[in-house]
């Protein structure tokens, strides 16, 4: 056995990605779960609250990119060197 600490693909070691069937199990579990979502979407939003539809678009194609206007202000010397 490869005795490597931090060594994922030895044998007998659990590291790595899970299996397909443990992925497609989970989402069966959450199916259910995915309509009483939508259901209190759909309430939030005909109550106008906008929390709801920016969670949800958060969740679906991620947050938006963050900007920032960066400004430099170069300092301006109390007197002229080429005077002295």
């Amino acid at each position: 056995m490869d005795r490597r600490k931090f060594n994922k693909g030895t044998k007998g070691n659990k590291g790595g990605r899970p299996p397909k069937s443990d992925y497609n199990e989970l989402l069966t579990k959450l199916d259910p779960m995915c309509d009483l979502g939508i259901l209190r979407l759909k309430e939030g939003v005909e109550r106008g609250d906008f929390n709801y539809l920016k969670l949800y678009f958060q969740y679906m194609y991620g947050k938006p990119r963050e900007i920032k206007e960066v400004t430099v202000f170069t300092e301006q010397p109390v007197f002229d060197l080429e005077d002295i």
